[in-house]
């Protein structure tokens, strides 16, 4: 899912994938990793990670029990892009958390 705010010229995209196990879910995460210096660890989710394959571009993934989200985030005028991802992976952590009651 692709969400587009014309106001700022920024979109983010969600992608979720589920998993018979946390263990395959952990081994996914794990799997996704880039090996670039730029990788910063993120208190997003369990456990999950933050990558800028580009300036204004910015990827976390993060696990939650046996599901692996991945939130992509880009725009021209976003003042900590970082932060502004970050909250959107919370956003989709918490509707798997609430659809998961």
């Amino acid at each position: 899912m692709t969400f587009v705010n014309t106001e700022t010229d920024t979109f983010v995209t969600y992608n979720v994938s589920v998993h018979d196990s946390v263990e395959d879910a952990s081994s996914e995460l794990e799997s996704r990793r880039p090996e670039a210096s730029s990788t910063d660890d993120t208190s997003v989710g369990q456990e999950g990670f933050l990558y800028k394959p580009g300036q204004r571009y910015i990827i976390i993934q993060f696990r939650h029990e046996n599901v692996v989200g991945k939130v992509e985030y880009s725009g021209g005028n976003v003042l900590f892009p970082e932060n502004n991802a970050a909250n959107q992976a919370r956003r989709l952590e918490t509707s798997i958390q609430e659809g998961a009651n």
